[in-house]
């Protein structure tokens, strides 16, 4: 990311309001926000929605005084955690006090007791740790969005740092937050955490199942042929149902990753065969699914009866 100029480093150089104003008229800046720039021109192409945060989030901090930690949404997206997109239009902070946050166009103030042990250097910026960041989350969010955050963070760690027990983190966050709202909100979301999640649909479906009271399924399921070789492994299986459940973001279809579109329906036709061969019934669901979780509920308890 190129560094953002704030009014008073412009002033440094010799510019000021009018000639300011003209080199954003003319490319030369790419203003983020009141009294922060970026070298421009713009980019031809439209700017990822969370690098767009990112930016917000180093030129809000550069324009605050000291004692303002990244926290909550922000601090997700500097950590690399699944944020839906249409919370990014503010960045949060906490400052550590009692109470007096304030919300306005670009910022969220919360006033929240903080721990030296609570903030870390990320991005250059001080932010709520990792564990620090999920809880926060998880007081806040409902399950369903939580929940994939925190898949995704146990995920992260146990690839980046498997030494790392980021479970025990959370758990002394916790005991320290007994007294915040959402606390046993955000208890009963950290102990469904489950790293065997690999997206945040496969997160959020099996949130939407415990909700609807269907059966706990095993997570990346693998099916063996006769000789012990791999068939297919699964998002999601009901051994005892003889059921396998898919979840499909669909970006495998989309050429994003350079596979050709007709190549990977092919692979995937012959695989969904290859398991139906060995008596399984298969399920798939995508997001618009999920967002009529009666309806999704009832089509996987239908393939169950088809299995049976």
């Amino acid at each position: 990311m190129d560094r953002i100029l704030l009014t008073d480093d412009l002033g440094r150089q010799g510019y000021h309001g009018t000639e300011i104003a003209a080199m954003v008229r003319h490319g030369d800046l790419v203003r983020l926000r009141r009294g922060a720039y970026l070298p421009g021109p713009a980019p031809s192409t439209p700017v990822d929605l969370r690098e767009q945060h990112r930016r917000l989030i180093h030129a809000t901090l550069g324009q605050s005084g000291d004692g303002n930690v990244v926290s909550h949404m922000s601090a997700g997206v500097l950590h690399g955690l699944p944020i839906c997109s249409d919370q990014l239009d503010r960045v949060q902070v906490i400052r550590d006090r009692a109470g007096g946050g304030r919300s306005r166009r670009h910022v969220v103030v919360r006033g929240m007791p903080l721990t030296a042990g609570d903030v870390e250097v990320v991005d250059g910026l001080p932010t709520t740790t990792l564990a620090r960041t999920v809880v926060d989350l998880a007081c806040q969010l409902p399950m369903r969005q939580s929940v994939p955050v925190g898949d995704a963070a146990l995920r992260m760690t146990a690839r980046t740092a498997p030494e790392r027990d980021l479970r025990s983190e959370l758990a002394e966050v916790l005991d320290r937050a007994t007294r915040r709202p959402g606390v046993p909100t955000a208890r009963r979301a950290v102990a469904f955490f489950d790293p065997r999640s690999e997206s945040p649909g496969e997160s959020y479906s099996r949130v939407v199942m415990h909700e609807r009271g269907l059966p706990p399924p095993q997570l990346q399921h693998e099916i063996v042929d006769d000789f012990g070789l791999l068939v297919a492994r699964c998002d999601f299986a009901w051994p005892e149902l003889r059921t396998v459940g898919e979840f499909d973001g669909l970006v495998k279809y989309t050429g994003q990753f350079g596979a050709n579109t007709s190549e990977v329906l092919i692979a995937e036709k012959r695989r969904e065969d290859a398991i139906r061969l060995y008596g399984w019934q298969v399920a798939r669901w995508v997001w618009s699914d999920l967002r009529r979780p009666a309806v999704f509920a009832a089509t996987l308890n239908r393939s169950f009866a088809l299995a049976r």
